[in-house]
């Protein structure tokens, strides 16, 4: 019987430390390389130094990036704010009525190994047609977009992405389905470009 008993106080104390490592390593972990970077996620919706598009105000969206290098242009409804940032370049489109409505990164060399640690494997694939070098795809999410920029045959993590586009949307089907102009296909992981365009 006391066997038994100081065997069950093991188990219980054995659970306890693992559980406290667990709850320990996921209130204290360290950011990943996007989040250092600004990238997050607000409300499961990706976001950007707290900016989400749909959601944040045009003048909160100001606020936030006043303190960088800010250009800001207006055409027609559309304004446009744009900062150099240390490592990429960011234009946040929207309007003073409805608020912020994409957010483009540009000139990234942010790892498509990267982006996927933080936002999981794409909902689809497709592959630009409108430029005369169509191999490169484009990942996409329900709120993003982005494009791979390969220099294999080889969809690899450090491939990099760029850009990266925030939007709107809460509609998967606009983003993650195919339309007659853009097909999509599934994501396949980081594989041959002749996978992708195989039918399996």
């Amino acid at each position: 019987m006391r066997f038994v008993r100081n065997v069950f106080v093991l188990w219980v104390l054995v659970f306890v430390m693992v559980s406290s490592v667990l709850l320990y390593s996921r209130t204290f972990s360290e950011p990943s390389e996007l989040q250092k970077l600004g990238f997050g996620m607000c409300s499961d919706q990706p976001c950007f130094m707290g900016i989400v598009p749909g959601v944040t105000t045009w003048k909160d969206a100001i606020l936030i990036l006043k303190s960088y290098d800010l250009k800001e242009e207006d055409y027609e409804e559309i304004s446009f704010a744009t900062v150099k940032l240390k490592y990429f370049d960011v234009t946040v489109t929207g309007s003073k009525e409805d608020g912020v409505t994409a957010i483009q990164i540009w000139h990234s060399k942010i790892p498509l190994g990267t982006v996927i640690q933080l936002m999981g494997n794409p909902c689809a694939v497709g592959f630009l047609t409108e430029y005369s070098n169509h191999r490169d795809p484009r990942i996409f999410y329900p709120f993003m977009s982005a494009d791979v920029v390969l220099d294999t045959d080889r969809v690899t993590q450090e491939a990099f992405a760029d850009p990266i586009i925030l939007r709107t949307t809460r509609d998967e089907a606009l983003l993650c389905k195919s339309t007659p102009d853009f097909p999509r296909i599934k994501w396949k992981g980081f594989a041959t470009l002749s996978r992708y365009n195989s039918n399996n």
